[in-house]
């Protein structure tokens, strides 16, 4: 009996086994986003995961609209941008797992309704420049888009005279614009965002001074037109660009820095009032000017004035390093039209036909400054800057009215009101063709 069982064993084993494998089972994904409302923004993240019973998932195919168009990857998320306008639009999402014997789930999809808030640019309240400018603007905008501000993604501009949209991928807080035409411009702007919204455009308009040669004439005087300047460069065959800079000067040190420094200036003729000035909000262009080794005139009753420093005391460094100033010697001290002018090396006397009652600053110079103009008066009296009266000493430091180091020349007194004689013309007319 033991045996008959044994054979039956040993026959059994020796049948060959039918061809009969287990076919590979399809994987399974799943995919999920952190929250969906009834309507999204065009930005959104999905996350998602496959299961393969019998292997493992080596990958995913993603697709959006286009079920199509699958796009493989690695990843288990992804951020996925839709275009979409003002109002509600239809979009699909799908995903499919992928095992290691190339089988592919069933997909898994999610409908969306999607809606993007185009974003909104603004000005920045009181930055922006003056109605009337040489060919340089800069501009500060604010920005803000329902769908979060890190989704703006950048600007546009262009000008009235332009077809086309110059695109800068950054939303910059600033831009400055420069060589663009004269005349009665106006620029427009507009943001856009990731998901291809696009603001409403901002503008702004204003009238664009043409640029003239290579000397500017910066009025910076609300009492005076400079036409004692004007008149002499016109006269003697100059070409000049003037700028009426008193009322109109830009907000951004931007501005004031390429028109100084970048529009090819050689010569810089700058006058002012004895009370008012921007040259203090000027004077870093300066620097950057001089150091170029190119020619500036202040004449200003105020410049020594825009040169203090109102936070630490004493003066700023420019008045030394670039003004060759030694020391302040009188700060706005009366000066009347009897008293006179004189140089050594340019045309002397400087005196006035009418009567001039003004504050003016007298220095002692640096060694390496060169003198101009000195006051000159030996009476003994109180119309002289030097007068003790206690004991009528008239000894004491000469103090400079006028004055360069290197190219800059600097003058604390109204030239064109010392006018006697031509000499104040023929000073001007000297020290432009120095």
């Amino acid at each position: 009996m033991k045996r008959l069982i044994f054979l039956s064993l040993i026959f059994i084993s020796c049948n060959k086994p039918k061809d009969n494998p287990i076919e590979n089972i399809i994987p399974r994904v799943y995919l999920f986003v952190e929250s969906i409302n009834d309507t999204i923004t065009g930005r959104q993240v999905f996350y998602w995961y496959g299961n393969d019973p019998d292997g493992e998932i080596i990958g995913y195919y993603i697709a959006k609209d286009d079920t199509s168009n699958k796009v493989f990857t690695t990843k288990n998320y992804d951020t996925i941008y839709f275009e979409a306008g003002k109002f509600p639009e239809n979009h699909l999402f799908c995903v499919w797992a992928i095992d290691n014997l190339n089988a592919i789930s069933i997909p898994k999809c999610i409908n969306l309704l999607v809606k993007n808030a185009p974003p909104v640019i603004s000005f920045v309240n009181g930055t922006l420049p003056p109605d009337t400018i040489l060919p340089v603007a800069t501009f500060y905008f604010k920005y803000y888009d329902e769908d979060g501000n890190s989704t703006i993604k950048g600007l546009m501009y262009r000008f009235d005279y332009e077809q086309n949209w110059h695109v800068i991928d950054t939303p910059y807080e600033r831009i400055t614009l420069k060589n663009f035409q004269s005349g009665n411009r106006r620029v427009y702007f507009k943001a856009f965002d990731e998901n291809g919204g696009i603001s409403d455009s901002i503008s702004y308009g204003f009238y664009v001074i043409e640029k003239m040669g290579d000397i500017l004439v910066v009025d910076d005087d609300i009492s005076y037109d400079g036409s004692f300047y004007r008149n002499l460069l016109n006269i003697n065959g100059y070409l000049y660009t003037y700028w009426n800079a008193d009322r109109k000067y830009p907000y951004s040190v931007f501005d004031v820095n390429a028109i100084v420094n970048e529009l090819g200036f050689n010569t810089i003729i700058w006058f002012s009032g004895e009370n008012k000035s921007n040259i203090r909000k000027s004077y870093v262009a300066f620097q950057n000017y001089l150091n170029s080794n190119k020619k500036l005139v202040i004449i200003s009753g105020h410049f020594i004035d825009a040169m203090r420093d109102t936070i630490y005391g004493g003066y700023l460094s420019f008045l030394k390093n670039y003004a060759g100033v030694d020391s302040v010697y009188y700060l706005n001290k009366v000066y009347l039209s009897r008293m006179s002018l004189i140089s050594d090396n340019y045309p002397s006397p400087l005196k006035s036909n009418s009567p001039v009652i003004t504050m003016l600053d007298g220095v002692l110079i640096k060694n390496t400054s060169t003198k101009i103009y000195e006051l000159s008066d030996p009476n003994c009296d109180n119309f002289n800057w030097r007068w003790n009266g206690s004991t009528c000493d008239t000894n004491l430091p000469v103090p400079t009215l006028a004055w360069k180091s290197n190219k800059f020349y600097i003058l604390t007194f109204p030239l064109h009101k010392f006018n006697t004689n031509t000499n104040n013309e023929n000073f001007f007319i000297q020290i432009l063709n120095e």
